[in-house]
């Protein structure tokens, strides 16, 4: 099953996993079953990268003036 996604990881350390998962699917060496663990646990990563990206984007612009 796919591995699951601690919530509190920062930006960084999640964006470094997504990187190596990507190079592991990419090689095209694994099998069947551990593929898709590996695709589930990316689509989370992406998913927490991308809300992460969004409030760091609703604070900026909550800083800018007006």
């Amino acid at each position: 099953m796919a591995k699951t996604v601690k919530s509190k990881q920062s930006f960084e350390v999640m964006l470094a996993e997504l990187e190596q998962i990507v190079q592991e699917m990419e090689r095209g060496e694994l099998p069947l079953e551990e593929l898709l663990s590996k695709f589930a646990t990316g689509v989370e990563l992406v998913r927490q990268c991308r809300g992460q990206l969004v409030k760091a984007e609703e604070l900026i612009q909550q800083q800018l003036p007006l």
